[in-house]
């Protein structure tokens, strides 16, 4: 059974309902349509920063030395190709974790937060890797997510 809709009446300043409602003309919509996707947007955004909170918290709260240990694991080079050691958060799991994944390969699920490439493991070091993971600016990350 669908909910029944429920009125909301706001004041807002004259000139601000003039500039809506004159996009709402130029775009053939409504004002009511626009209002309720302002709705929906402010109700995502909140999701969007709870999420970016917890990435947040669960980045500052890891073992840096053990998820570097963890990315050389996982990134690998062979012959012909390589696979990349990566650290993510997962929206499922509410973790973050460190996965292999090619180059190629995206996870709508997760939120990419840094990538050790496989071709250039035999590069790096753990302690090199602590240190990058450490010194990651993951707030910038997270403002381009």
């Amino acid at each position: 059974m669908k909910e029944k809709s429920i009125l909301v009446s706001v004041r807002v300043n004259p000139e601000l309902y003039k500039e809506v409602k004159k996009a709402a003309i130029d775009r053939d919509d409504s004002v009511t349509a626009i209002v309720k996707r302002a709705f929906e947007r402010y109700i995502e955004e909140g999701k969007r920063m709870e999420q970016k909170e917890k990435i947040l918290k669960a980045w500052y709260e890891q073992d840096f030395g053990k998820t570097a240990d963890e990315l050389l694991a996982a990134a690998d080079v062979w012959k012909d190709g390589s696979i990349d050691g990566v650290v993510v958060w997962d929206t499922e799991k509410e973790e973050i974790s460190v996965v292999k994944e090619s180059a190629s390969t995206h996870t709508p699920s997760f939120v990419y937060l840094f990538r050790l490439s496989g071709n250039d493991k035999p590069d790096v070091d753990e302690k090199t890797l602590f240190y990058d993971l450490k010194d990651l600016d993951v707030e910038e990350i997270l403002e381009n997510i």
